[in-house]
């Protein structure tokens, strides 16, 4: 039997999707107030932008598609 997390395909990407907001909100606080630096190319207001598009939002994409898909 396996966890009940893991019964339905969406419930892994919602957690994923969950986890990466709580990790992802205080870095970007910090990065933004100058605390941490991130060496890369990106402004911290792109960065963000970033990764609101391809890492919050298609998370949450492909778990309301395997919702969607088995009704």
């Amino acid at each position: 039997m396996e966890p009940m997390i893991l019964q339905n395909s969406f419930r892994p990407f919602f957690m994923a999707a969950g986890v990466w907001a709580t990790l992802a909100v205080p870095f970007w606080l910090l990065s933004y107030a100058g605390i941490l630096v991130v060496p890369n190319n990106f402004d911290i207001l792109l960065w963000h932008q970033h990764e609101m598009l391809y890492g919050y939002i298609s998370v949450v994409i492909a778990g309301f598609t395997l919702t969607a898909i088995p009704n």
